[in-house]
């Protein structure tokens, strides 16, 4: 309890050290505490954008999807696999679509696109709603939607009447046309550029498939535990397809996150560095300063170990109190950026399941972990410079 008290009267009276060490555990926290919660973000961004747009259970053809030759290979009799998939996961949204590479011209104007057949109620379209700078979505057969740069590109405007041509399952040229009903505007560079929405009836005749063809399922709903179960119950009930869960289709994205935490890491672990340099350093200079007060303390029959506990102390007591500040402190940014988010801007539209903005994430026990880490991180650091300085003879302390 003594060394305690002394410990604390000289954490605040010397002040200078005092604060070096603090800033030093301060920075270091706080890097570690919002960097924590920024991957916790990322990692949700990342999945919750691969979820929508890929769907936690996925059906295909058996073979896959050819992207070169897509028109030769689909999903058939769909109505009833959604209807089983609906009797054994209620709540489940699923949307069905046929997806494949055409051409789009009007006048003298081509582009080459990636037009995607949807029911006009699916969620995808839904979504594109509150993106639209001109006309509406698709509520009928023979109507479409593009983005605001293939609008630019081929000088189409709201209700204008675009052909579509593409190659049908027996090799010939499937030509229609569609009127240009909607146009977006997306963050997403691809979808503003190359996306094509399109009825799904239109998209089975220009491919020559019967009405009960699509090109893929996806599946969502919230409880992403139970995708493998539902994954291999649809399997098993309809083998001539492929169904996957979403954990076998993101080993990319995986991959993604842990480089992403390797250059987070390796950041850090630079800053726990200069951290534990800033400590030594620090330390080393008290201790030296600090030599007939040691040799003092010594002399009345204070052991090495009970001095050691004393200094080492001090340097404990001040990275708790700056650990638990520093973590209030990236607490409340990491509060405030969870509300408002991270905007990315054009570095999202690299990245096809990366959202735009991001929301940072607290996890408790890991900031937790991470004080703890820091405080033992600053206590080996300090460990040097303390041994050092006990082990003069009390004498000599006093003398010098």
């Amino acid at each position: 309890m003594i060394l305690l008290k002394i410990a604390v009267r000289n954490a605040l009276r010397y002040k200078r050290r005092s604060i070096a060490i603090g800033l030093g555990v301060l920075v270091s926290i706080f890097a570690l505490q919002f960097l924590d919660a920024f991957t916790e973000g990322f990692k949700k961004a990342m999945l919750k954008s691969f979820l929508n747009k890929e769907g936690v259970v996925l059906i295909t053809p058996k073979d896959g999807i050819d992207l070169f030759t897509p028109s030769l290979h689909s999903v058939s009799h769909y109505s009833k696999i959604i209807g089983f998939t609906r009797k054994n996961k209620k709540g489940a949204s699923i949307e069905s679509s046929i997806e494949f590479p055409a051409q789009m011209s009007k006048d003298t104007f081509n582009l080459d696109v990636f037009a995607k057949g949807l029911k006009t109620d699916a969620p995808t379209i839904r979504n594109l709603v509150p993106r639209l700078i001109y006309g509406r979505a698709i509520q009928a057969k023979g109507q479409a939607m593009i983005g605001k740069v293939t609008a630019e590109l081929l000088h189409i405007a709201e209700g204008d009447t675009v052909v579509i041509l593409t190659q049908d399952r027996y090799g010939g040229i499937g030509a229609g046309e569609v009127c240009i009903v909607g146009i977006y505007d997306s963050k997403n560079r691809t979808e503003n550029e190359k996306m094509l929405y399109i009825d799904i009836e239109t998209a089975q005749q220009l491919l020559a498939w019967n009405t009960d063809e699509v090109t893929k399922i996806k599946v969502n709903f919230t409880d992403h535990k139970n995708a493998d179960f539902l994954a291999s119950k649809i399997q098993k009930e309809f083998p001539n397809i492929k169904v996957q869960s979403y954990r076998k289709r993101t080993e990319n994205i995986d991959t993604l996150i842990r480089i992403s935490n390797i250059k987070l890491w390796i950041f850090n672990a630079i800053i726990l560095i200069v951290t534990a340099g800033i400590i030594v350093n620090t330390v080393l200079t008290s201790v030296f300063e600090r030599k007939r007060e040691i040799g003092t303390l010594r002399a009345i029959g204070a052991g090495r170990g009970e001095t050691i506990v004393m200094i080492l102390g001090e340097v404990i007591i001040i990275s708790v109190f700056v650990g638990l500040l520093g973590s209030l402190l990236a607490g409340i940014l990491v509060g405030w950026l969870s509300i408002k988010g991270i905007y990315f801007g054009q570095i999202s539209e690299a990245m096809d399941f990366l959202s735009n903005t991001l929301y940072p994430e607290i996890i408790y026990h890991k900031w937790a972990g991470n004080i703890f880490f820091v405080v033992i991180w600053a206590v080996l650091a300090a460990a040097y410079p303390v041994i050092l300085g006990v082990k003069m003879k009390p004498c000599d302390a006093l003398r010098k």
